[in-house]
């Protein structure tokens, strides 16, 4: 499965308005977090986590940018 991980990694890479889109999305939920850790469940391919460092990324799948 972390091959596949790795494929929508190039994928987010290669597409800007995928990009644009999804960090809206991010500094939306960023907006209405409380103050403290969060932990995101399903980081798939880590790119909330990218933006916000202190978030807690987990998955179902094992990846280097996830923390458990």
């Amino acid at each position: 499965m972390a091959e596949t991980l790795e494929d929508y990694r190039r994928a987010w890479d290669s597409k800007a308005l995928l990009r644009q889109v999804y960090n809206d999305i991010y500094d939306r939920i960023a907006g209405v977090c409380v103050e403290g850790r969060s932990v995101e469940i399903g980081g798939g391919i880590g790119q909330f986590k990218s933006r916000f460092p202190s978030v807690i990324a987990t998955d179902i799948q094992i990846a280097p940018w996830l923390d458990g």
